[in-house]
């Protein structure tokens, strides 16, 4: 009787490390769709294509407005989330790596569905107050004292 239990036992270990092994090797983007009050948009077709492969990937939004797409090969996706009553829209040039996962919100504007909305560039990154006492070219936030100064000239 140990021999089975025995063999049982390494099998379930080799099936959890290709497991492991498969998850190790992709990425997800995940996000929310929204219309432009803010509120969430349930039933928004998500489909991320990867623009090397052209292979394709599908999701619906909950009905919170969230969708996630998983298990995606490393890549640049075009992202476009689609539905009745709204422009469709695309995110295109999201970088997938390894064990990442990029968040892709959409804010769909009003309009047909045969109109589009495409994003080609991400928005750069947000500059922090360190770095702007580094930099006096950089705004900075004005004191109250300050703006009774300015406006009593």
């Amino acid at each position: 009787m140990a021999r089975p239990r025995c063999w049982t036992t390494t099998f379930l270990l080799a099936a959890c490390q290709c497991t492991l092994f498969a998850q190790a090797n992709t990425g997800t983007i995940l996000g929310r769709v929204t219309d432009p009050t803010g509120a969430a948009v349930p039933g928004v077709k998500i489909t991320a294509k990867n623009a090397q492969t052209g292979t394709t990937k599908e999701y619906t939004t909950d009905p919170l407005g969230n969708y996630i797409v998983s298990y995606l090969i490393p890549g640049n996706y075009d992202v476009t989330a689609e539905v009745a009553s709204f422009k469709r829209a695309v995110r295109s040039g999201v970088t997938v790596e390894v064990d990442q996962k990029a968040v892709v919100n959409f804010a769909l504007e009003v309009g047909a569905v045969n109109e589009s909305v495409e994003v080609k560039a991400e928005a750069p990154l947000v500059e922090s107050h360190s770095d702007r006492a580094k930099d006096p070219d950089i705004g900075s936030t004005v004191t109250g004292r300050e703006k009774h100064d300015l406006l009593s000239v």
